[in-house]
């Protein structure tokens, strides 16, 4: 079994404690790392989390006095929150650093409490903690293996006498012409600028750039995040601009 990848968010007053919470998981069998580089003028903050969260299994926060006040950190935890939400796979994890009140993004999520002093006790929770989701996402994983058809003996049986039809494929060709211009309509009816989008759906805005222009076949589930970033029901980015309520 591959070991547990954890990606470990901080403020960079926090990074000697980051960089002993690494040495400490790192001891316990799991892959764990920490972003080093400085962010530069023009960095995309999105494209970082979504470079972390693509390849990782936890977003760790370190939630500090010093990270609560840092704009990139509170943007890092809202975007891995997205992300969690959105299904992607990533668990947030909140350790809570000294006295300091939580962001409201995880008011219900359970957090633990790092003391900087002995990180021994919180460490050795952790494993414990990422051990039993990891065990938990392998049985669910494992239930939906096994599971058998919903309906086993519901069959279409063809007669010799029935011509066999094949099945005509979807032409995606029209999905990607209507997102494009539905999100290039909405954008513009709203004012939204790509990278306000992409902060409001967590998305890079390369991508959208790409949406917008045809280049790229959006999954549903990634038109559901443009159209709640927009705003709007998700089927409005499909209609005909004819056919769009006024």
């Amino acid at each position: 079994m591959p070991r547990p990848r954890i990606f470990i968010s901080y403020a960079h007053a926090d990074k000697p404690l980051a960089r002993t919470l690494v040495e400490g998981l790192r001891a316990c069998d799991i892959e764990a790392w920490i972003d080093e580089q400085e962010l530069r003028a023009g960095d995309s903050i999105v494209e970082r989390v979504a470079n972390a969260v693509a390849s990782t299994d936890f977003f760790l926060a370190l939630v500090s006095p010093a990270s609560v006040k840092s704009r990139w950190c509170q943007k890092e935890l809202h975007l891995a929150i997205a992300e969690q939400l959105g299904g992607v796979g990533v668990r947030v994890l909140p350790l809570r650093v000294g006295d300091v009140e939580m962001p409201a993004t995880l008011a219900d999520v359970f957090y633990l409490d790092l003391d900087p002093a002995d990180i021994s006790p919180t460490v050795q929770r952790l494993v414990d903690d990422v051990g039993r989701h990891v065990r938990e996402q392998g049985q669910r994983i494992g239930q939906e293996l096994r599971a058998p058809p919903a309906n086993p003996t519901d069959q279409l049986v063809l007669r010799p006498s029935q011509p066999t039809v094949a099945p005509r494929p979807i032409d995606s060709s029209h999905v990607v012409e209507a997102a494009s211009a539905g999100l290039r309509r909405v954008r513009r009816e709203r004012g939204i600028a790509l990278d306000q989008l992409s902060d409001a759906c967590g998305i890079h805005p390369t991508y959208l750039a790409a949406v917008e222009r045809g280049e790229r076949n959006p999954s549903l589930h990634n038109l559901g995040r443009i159209a709640a970033g927009l705003g709007v029901p998700g089927w409005q980015l499909l209609l005909p601009e004819k056919a769009v309520p006024t």
